[in-house]
């Protein structure tokens, strides 16, 4: 009896190691699984921050570029609201010379009529392109909005070269709109 117990007493010892060394080594599997796991959780957290220093990184070079060209277009800006506040002056100044001519009974030539007829057609032209400008400028601030957006350098840089191309355009025309009003005033004051 004591063989018998012996014996099944060695059998349990024996089912028990090689029970415990089978969950053991299901452990060190385990073990391995779950590091492999955190190795790459920690390698997807550094993907994305990299992904996320790169926008950064990104959007940081697109403000930069915005503010180094707001000063330009700054510039633009005012340049075309002092040519308009000229224009109005030259506005005012011919209507006043126009008016000072009716109340004094001084009707102009009829050469004269035609002339400011044609500068005043080619005003009215140059207006409608200023107009067009302005809608065109419209076009590509939406335009620059995306590529902000987008965080794309190249297009932003192209909008922006685009909207003070088209800033410069509309110093022209209204430029060349005050020359026209100079024209009808010189033509004016001669009569």
């Amino acid at each position: 009896m004591t063989k018998k117990i012996i014996s099944v007493f060695l059998i349990v010892l024996i089912i028990a190691s090689l029970g415990s060394t089978a969950f053991a080594a299901s452990e060190e599997d385990g073990r391995e699984f779950g590091i492999e796991k955190r190795i790459e959780a920690i390698e997807r957290r550094q993907q994305r921050l990299e992904e996320r220093r790169e926008r950064r990184e990104t959007r940081y070079s697109l403000w930069q570029h915005l503010i180094e060209n707001s000063e330009l277009r700054h510039n633009n800006r005012m340049a075309v609201l002092d040519a308009a506040s000229e224009t109005v002056r030259l506005r005012l100044d011919l209507l006043n010379i126009l008016k000072s001519m009716r109340d004094s009974g001084v009707q102009p030539s009829e050469e004269v009529k035609s002339q400011l007829r044609e500068y005043k057609n080619q005003i009215v032209e140059l207006r409608d392109s200023l107009k067009q400008s302005r809608d065109q400028t419209r076009d590509i601030r939406a335009e620059l909005r995306g590529s902000i957006k987008n965080n794309d350098l190249e297009v932003l840089e192209a909008a922006l070269e685009q909207i003070a191309s088209v800033q410069e355009q509309r110093i022209k025309l209204v430029e060349q709109i005050n020359a026209f009003l100079q024209k009808m005033i010189e033509l004016v004051g001669q009569e």
